[in-house]
């Protein structure tokens, strides 16, 4: 069910090679505790079930929740971020034995049928690295499969704004990358291009792990299984800690390419985060967009002490 109570899906599920079982859901908890709450319901939902549920607990403040065997908290020491807390999750579920991982904000609610979806299309496509699906935003497509732009690094929602019938609605199909709020992982991807860069902390560590060599295997499923309260968590990617993060890792990304590639998107970075916003008189923006690229070799948590 998404956050309206509407079913999300109704399409009769095929039988899975792949048992249910191996897969373990690593719900990312920050802010408000209500939100994530609302996020393990959901989960509890599904049918067939996880083999475990993970929240790993960012804080800010301490997790407090009536005990659940099927809900494992993973508390941290710190925030370590979005990129720390998948590290932290993938982590405990490759110890205790698990295959697969589904990553979630805790800003979602996801349709109960969403596992079986995801194994039969890994079973379709066992090869594949990641996975993800329609991403609603209430009644209109958030993410549906992204595109990036090699040439100017810049990465994009296809579909975004399209009612639902107005969208494939069958199978699933390639991606250039899968947005990190709904990420269906083999805990094998992590071998071949090691764990989320930390560094990043907040916004694009999906991206520059989905951007590794070699060339990622994603594909999309063409069903609407997670809704999502965009902006729930950490606020609009407009507020300054967005801003802040977006310019530095932005950043970040374009220092890391080589030759050509490089040069282009650096002079991407520029036009967006410089130019444009001088251009549209958008002072406060500039301000936070030139703080985000100051700290571009800053630790994480000291450019949050300084916000």
């Amino acid at each position: 069910m998404n956050a309206h109570g509407r079913s999300l899906c109704v399409k009769s599920i095929p039988k899975n090679r792949t048992d249910a079982s191996s897969v373990a859901v690593i719900i990312v908890h920050y802010g408000e505790q209500s939100l994530t709450e609302r996020a393990i319901e959901s989960v509890q939902k599904l049918n067939p079930a996880p083999g475990q549920i993970y929240v790993v607990n960012n804080g800010p403040s301490d997790w407090v929740c009536q005990p659940m065997s099927a809900v494992r908290v993973l508390d941290r020491t710190e925030n370590s971020g979005y990129a720390g807390a998948v590290n932290a999750g993938a982590a405990a579920a490759k110890s205790a034995g698990f295959k697969f991982i589904w990553i979630l904000n805790n800003d979602v609610v996801v349709d109960h049928s969403s596992i079986a979806h995801f194994v039969q299309a890994y079973d379709d496509e066992p090869l594949v690295e990641i996975l993800g699906s329609y991403v609603m935003q209430g009644d209109s497509c958030w993410f549906g499969g992204g595109r990036i732009s090699r040439r100017t690094g810049r990465a994009t929602h296809n579909n975004f704004g399209l009612p639902l019938e107005e969208m494939d609605a069958t199978g699933h199909s390639p991606t250039d990358w899968v947005n990190g709020c709904s990420m269906f992982i083999p805990l094998t991807s992590f071998e071949k291009r090691g764990w989320f860069d930390e560094f990043f902390f907040l916004y694009k560590e999906e991206l520059e792990w989905q951007l590794r060599a070699p060339l990622l295997r994603a594909r999309v499923i063409h069903l609407p299984l997670v809704d999502h309260q965009v902006g729930a968590t950490t606020g609009s990617t407009d507020g300054r800690l967005g801003r802040v993060f977006m310019a530095r890792n932005g950043l970040i990304l374009a220092t890391r390419q080589v030759g050509v590639h490089r040069a282009m998107w650096l002079s991407t970075w520029v036009w967006d985060f410089v130019c444009r916003p001088t251009l549209l008189l958008r002072w406060r923006e500039l301000r936070d967009n030139m703080t985000g690229a100051a700290s571009a070799r800053t630790d994480p948590h000291a450019v949050l002490a300084k916000l």
